[in-house]
């Protein structure tokens, strides 16, 4: 997040706010990819050996990592939209609907599939809403083609209610999905 801050004092306050929003973005995709990669966690054995569901730890490390993204980024917010002179809740608005889609994107994809599958579907996601938020923070309007449907997709990604309820839906979904570690694997 203090990239993120430092990134936005060197652009215009339209532009900067975007580019802020797209470094937050990465942020919270890659700290629920730590979170729910299961290659490196030395608490594998524990949750093996415990009664509890995989869905619950999914859930539970969810929540830790998103509440702390969530805090850091507002702090973060709030000096971006100091500096900029608009509301902190328009600054928090540009972040909040991508970064919530694209992490519950990876999160499911990551859980269902693999990391590297939600690392790549997360990654793409971003990406493409970063573009569609920096497009329109410049005035650039989308062409007719394969760009012209980079409105569509702006919609969704923007905060809203239909964003966040994706989202939610999304994390619902993954833990769901979430299976049991298996002895060979918990012995890594």
């Amino acid at each position: 997040c203090v990239a993120a801050v430092l990134l936005f004092t060197r652009l215009p306050p339209g532009p900067g706010v975007r580019a802020f929003s797209a470094v937050v973005g990465l942020v919270v995709v890659g700290g629920i990819l730590i979170a729910c990669s299961p290659g490196r966690d030395p608490r594998q054995e524990i949750l093996a050996a415990l009664p509890v569901r995989p869905g619950a730890v999914v859930l539970a490390r969810t929540a830790v990592v998103l509440s702390t993204d969530v805090v850091l980024a507002t702090a973060a917010s709030t000096v971006v939209a100091t500096r900029a002179g608009i509301a902190l809740v328009d600054v928090v608005a540009a972040w909040l609907g991508p970064a919530a889609l694209a992490a519950a994107v990876a999160l499911f994809v990551a859980v269902w599939r693999s990391t590297v599958a939600g690392a790549t579907t997360g990654g793409a996601l971003w990406l493409l809403t970063s573009a569609t938020g920096y497009a329109s923070a410049t005035g650039v309007e989308p062409r007719q083609g394969a760009l012209g449907h980079l409105s569509a997709l702006q919609a969704l990604t923007t905060t809203s209610t239909l964003s966040l309820a994706l989202a939610a839906t999304l994390v619902a979904g993954a833990c769901l999905v979430a299976r049991p570690v298996s002895q060979g694997r918990a012995a890594r």
